[in-house]
Formats: C-alpha cells, sequence, structure tokens
C-alpha cells in the first residue's frame, strides 16, 4: 500500500499497472469495505491500464478523522487523489455507496 497526506488526512492507495495509450481506472470501494474488495478487478483491469484503488477516509489503511465522511468528502478526497497521482480523465468504477462518489 502506498499513502499520500492530504491536509492532516492520510489517504491509503494502491497503484497498479501502467499504459499511456488507454484511460487509467480508479476503483472505489463500498461503506465498510476496503481497496481489497476490488482486488480481483484491479488485477484484471492492470494487465492493460493503470489502475488506482483507494481506501477512502475512515476505511482500511486511511486515517479516519473525526470529520469529513460526506458524498462530497469523499469526492473531494478522490478528485484530489486523481489531480495529485496525475489521472486525467479517469474511469471511475464504484461498487455501493462508491458508485455514489461523483467527481467533478
Amino acid at each position: 500500500m502506498l499513502s499520500i497526506k492530504k491536509e492532516d488526512t492520510t489517504l491509503a492507495y494502491a497503484d497498479e499497472g501502467s499504459s499511456t495509450t488507454v484511460a487509467p481506472m480508479v476503483l472505489v470501494h463500498g461503506w465498510g469495505c476496503d481497496h481489497t474488495s476490488l482486488k480481483a478487478q484491479a488485477d484484471y483491469f492492470s494487465r492493460t491500464r493503470r489502475v488506482v484503488s483507494l481506501d477512502l477516509r475512515g476505511h482500511g489503511e486511511s486515517d479516519a478523522p473525526d470529520e469529513g465522511y460526506t458524498m462530497a468528502g469523499y469526492a473531494a478526497d478522490v478528485a484530489w487523489l486523481c489531480a495529485a497521482l496525475g489521472l486525467h480523465k479517469p474511469v471511475m468504477v464504484g461498487h455501493s455507496m462508491g458508485s455514489n462518489i461523483h467527481c467533478p
């Protein structure tokens, strides 16, 4: 697991595969899960593209701050992570609650 600091919150993520010709993919897990819940998908798609799977704040290996648990807050974290990692127009894949996290 890799990690990156956003203000006072550390976000954990996995970064697999690579490609400069295919759009990167971001996998967002559901409530109460972590990045491992989409591991089979990460393994499959990372054969042909870059795949980033994150642990949302309060889940997995990411920090669990006292506040910030809203869809807008999660979306801000995901959008920030995408920008920080240079993921331009990624394909977003969400499971359950993760599919409700919309990035601008």
